[in-house]
């Protein structure tokens, strides 16, 4: 009987539904008949508990239900019936900063279908403006249940990743030659495919774009052989992948088994650092790459001899890891 007074239930109902003859037999057993809240000053001052987002989508008796499952509250729960939930401090339940019990108690599988049923309506704080101008498109996530962090441009993903098809094309501008004529801008632009994940949130990437710029003093030939640090960074498809930025500490030169000429990251004993998605447990230290162009390193330096140079130097093959 309490409870239904509580949840706005009339004496004359109640009384009814539990067959006494006098209204002061309902009232006996109304428990919370002394306590402070019912009194009449607080129906001027301020509402007690109110549960946020809940009577948009449910009855007001499913509501006043769902907030008997709050803790923490200052005073009883008294149902609230203003048109609008009160101003609020940013936490999921308001008014009095309440929180959810650990989840021991039991609804109603009835109550429970209709909350499911619910489109999640959660208030936020003064912030919710911006927060709301930082959308998150995880599509990938919700089909595995689990939240990434969230940041501007995508979700930061974790675990590891590894493309097996790279490809691309290394420009040099001047192009490198023999006759070195000044300092040079190395721009790469690479393509990755065919990844597979490890260990990660995102099971399904079509591909990544990686570009990087490296700044050399001369553009001759021999410079391409002194290692040079490289920040390559990475866009993924789909888009609400965040991106991935690998710094590799060097450049080695290698050769494939057909002898073309190649660069291997990072490079000997050197160090790799990745910072945004697909950083592993270690912050990407794991992380290598290599990738083969489709010149002999005899080719390329012949070519380097020529009035033209090398403008250009194509990847053909290579793989990369970030991990």
């Amino acid at each position: 009987m309490t409870l239904s007074l509580d949840a706005g239930a009339s004496l004359r109902d109640v009384q009814d539904a539990a067959g006494h003859a006098d209204p002061r037999t309902t009232r006996w057993y109304d428990r919370a008949r002394h306590h402070l809240d019912r009194h009449p000053t607080y129906a001027v001052g301020e509402p007690p508990c109110w549960v946020v987002g809940l009577d948009s989508c449910v009855s007001a008796s499913v509501n006043d239900t769902v907030a008997r499952a709050v803790s923490g509250c200052t005073r009883d729960f008294r149902p609230w019936r203003d048109p609008g939930p009160p101003a609020h401090s940013g936490s999921v339940l308001t008014k009095r900063s309440c929180t959810w019990k650990s989840l021991t108690f039991a609804l109603p599988l009835a109550l429970v279908a209709v909350l499911s049923g619910c489109s999640t309506k959660t208030s936020t704080s003064s912030t919710s403006t911006t927060q709301a101008s930082t959308t998150t498109t995880s599509t990938t996530s919700a089909s595995t249940g689990v939240t990434p962090s969230t940041v501007v441009g995508g979700a930061v993903v974790t675990g590891s990743i590894t493309c097996a098809d790279v490809t691309g094309t290394i420009t040099f501008t001047p192009p490198l030659s023999n006759t070195p004529t000044g300092p040079e801008t190395t721009h790469i632009s690479l393509n990755a495919t065919r990844c597979t994940t490890a260990g990660s949130i995102s099971t399904q990437v079509t591909s990544g774009t990686a570009t990087a710029t490296i700044q050399s003093p001369t553009n001759g030939c021999v410079s391409l052989l002194t290692s040079k640090p490289v920040a390559v960074a990475v866009a993924w498809s789909p888009g609400s992948i965040h991106a991935t930025v690998a710094s590799f500490s060097g450049y080695a030169i290698v050769s494939d088994a057909a002898q073309h000429i190649g660069f291997g990251l990072p490079n000997a004993k050197g160090s790799a650092n990745v910072a945004g998605s697909f950083a592993g447990t270690d912050n990407g230290a794991k992380s290598t790459a290599s990738t083969y162009s489709d010149l002999t390193s005899t080719q390329l330096f012949v070519d380097c001899g020529t009035a033209a140079g090398v403008p250009t130097l194509p990847i053909a093959t290579g793989t990369v890891t970030f991990s």
